[in-house]
């Protein structure tokens, strides 16, 4: 693993330094990640490293803007897993990961409809406002749409007062496929996070892929964000269904920045019922330091309340250097 670092530290820096017309207005930034899990009920501990570019170039002609490119390849690594995330295929692994993949074409103008093409965050939830990639900190889209990210097409707006964004993507997930033939339809509304306040509602439907077959989902949720000085709360609600069962569920966060943003402390609660009975129920509380413009150090406690799993503690390290 360290020599492979070390030979991708070399390439980033040869690839940088190499001078390219549409070079111009470009950013390329090289995310190296650490993260140590301990599931205590189990003893389980999981080491997990994520090694990757991220590379933002604004698309112009003869001085006029016609969009942006993302480009987020990234490679993945697993030893001993526990609950293994299903983009992994076994419990000691090596996964090649797109994570965000997208054009944005907005040639017409900043306050003008977009369009979007590639993988990128499905509009749904308060997540969609946050850039959580690579975090500790995450806000439960899985439970509620079996995926974060998609391949497809998006529409979006931001006006005055409020902005939008609806989706049509394939139904895979981080991997493209097309077993069982998936789809999905995502859209979110709301108002603009430059206030004391923020509200946004959001729409799901779609038959996504669930390891060898798809699943039916479809949600409804409302959030809610209030902010005041650094501190903030956020509450989200959600309905729907899941393979004709009837589901519910919550998030309530409380969270509080140093003025400068460089620490953070959150409080989280996740709940989720299907059918008549609570699948899911758990505590979470982060601090995240950034002890340098590059390194941050963040660490999670999640306790669970209730699953429909065996009942855990899990203890989460993680170390991310970006330059």
């Amino acid at each position: 693993m360290r020599l492979f670092t070390l030979l991708c530290l070399c390439s980033v820096t040869a690839f940088a330094e190499t001078e390219l017309p549409w070079f111009d207005n470009s950013r390329l930034s090289l995310d190296l990640t650490s993260r140590s899990s301990y599931w205590q009920k189990e003893s389980q501990f999981v080491q997990q490293e994520f090694l990757g570019l991220d590379y933002y170039q604004v698309l112009s002609i003869d001085n006029t803007e016609l969009g942006q490119l993302t480009l987020q390849p990234f490679l993945y690594r697993i030893d001993n897993g526990y609950r293994t995330a299903a983009i992994y295929d076994d419990d000691h692994d090596w996964e090649f990961v797109v994570r965000t993949a997208t054009l944005n074409y907005n040639a017409w103008g900043l306050d003008k409809p977009y369009i979007k093409v590639g993988h990128f965050e499905i509009p749904f939830g308060v997540e969609f406002s946050k850039d959580t990639f690579g975090d500790l900190h995450q806000y439960g889209q899985g439970m509620k749409m079996g995926m974060k990210m998609d391949w497809g097409i998006a529409l979006g707006q931001e006006l005055n007062e409020y902005k939008y964004e609806i989706s049509a993507t394939r139904g895979s997930g981080m991997k493209y496929r097309d077993e069982g033939d998936p789809f999905a339809y995502a859209g979110r509304i709301s108002t603009l996070n430059d206030s004391q306040w923020a509200l946004g509602t959001s729409l799901f439907y779609g038959e996504i892929i669930d390891k060898d077959t798809t699943s039916e989902r479809s949600a409804i949720a409302i959030d809610f964000e209030y902010f005041y000085n650094t501190h903030g709360v956020i509450f989200e609600i959600y309905t729907g269904q899941q393979n004709e069962k009837d589901i519910w569920g919550s998030l309530v966060e409380f969270n509080s920045q140093s003025q400068d943003e460089s620490k953070e402390v959150y409080l989280q609660h996740f709940y989720k019922k299907m059918g008549s009975q609570t699948a899911y129920s758990a505590l979470v509380a982060g601090i995240s330091y950034r002890l340098s413009k590059e390194l941050t150090i963040s660490n999670q406690i999640k306790k669970e309340l209730e699953s429909i799993n065996t009942q855990e503690t899990l203890f989460e390290l993680q170390l991310r250097y970006r330059f």
